[in-house]
C-alpha cells in the first residue's frame, strides 16, 4: 500500500534559500523538507526535534505548534521550509528526526529519525575572541553582564 504523503529529502539553506556549507552558533538557517503527496492530504502537521549524538532532544518545532496550519496539500510534489531566525546550539553535531502527521496527530504518514545531520561550528557570536564551546553546554542563552552595581570604593557595605 502507498502512504498518501512521504518525505523525500531535507536540505540545509541560509534564509535567502542558498545552500548553506557552514552552520555557526547564532547563525540563522531555513530547514527545507521536500515532500510528495500521492492523494489529496488533508490537514497535515510536521514536526522536527534537533538531537545531540546520545539522544537528547534539544527542541522540537512543529507547524501546528506555532500556529501555522495547512488545510490541504494537492498531489504531487512540494516542499516546506522550517526558518530558524537565531540557533541557539554550542558547536556539536546534530540529528533531525522528521514527523509528517495526519489530523490530530492520531497517526503519521512519515517518520524520519536521524535522518538529517548537521554540524555546527565555533562562533565568535559576542565579538570577544573567546567563542561558544560545546563544553559549555548544549544550548546558549545571548546576554549581557550589568556591572553598574559593582562598588565603587571598597569600603560600601552591601
Amino acid at each position: 500500500m502507498v502512504q498518501s504523503l512521504t518525505s523525500a529529502k531535507s536540505k540545509f539553506l541560509s534564509l535567502d534559500g542558498n545552500p548553506k556549507t557552514i552552520v555557526r552558533s547564532g547563525d540563522s538557517m531555513k530547514f527545507r523538507l521536500h515532500y510528495e503527496a500521492h492523494k489529496l492530504v488533508l490537514n497535515p502537521r510536521f514536526q522536527v526535534s534537533i538531537n545531540t549524538e546520545k539522544g537528547a532532544r534539544i527542541a522540537t518545532f512543529g507547524s501546528d505548534i506555532s500556529g501555522n496550519y495547512v488545510d490541504k496539500l494537492p498531489p504531487g510534489k512540494g516542499y516546506i521550509d522550517l526558518d530558524i531566525d537565531t540557533l541557539y546550539v554550542m558547536p556539536d553535531r546534530y540529528f533531525f528526526n522528521i514527523w509528517i502527521f495526519g489530523d490530530r496527530k492520531k497517526s503519521y504518514y512519515e517518520r524520519m529519525l536521524w535522518c538529517a545531520m548537521m554540524d555546527v561550528e565555533f562562533s565568535n557570536y559576542y565579538k570577544t575572541g573567546k567563542g561558544i564551546d560545546k563544553e559549555l553546554g548544549h544550548v546558549f542563552m545571548p546576554c549581557r553582564w550589568n556591572m553598574y552595581g559593582i562598588a565603587k570604593d571598597f569600603t560600601e557595605v552591601l
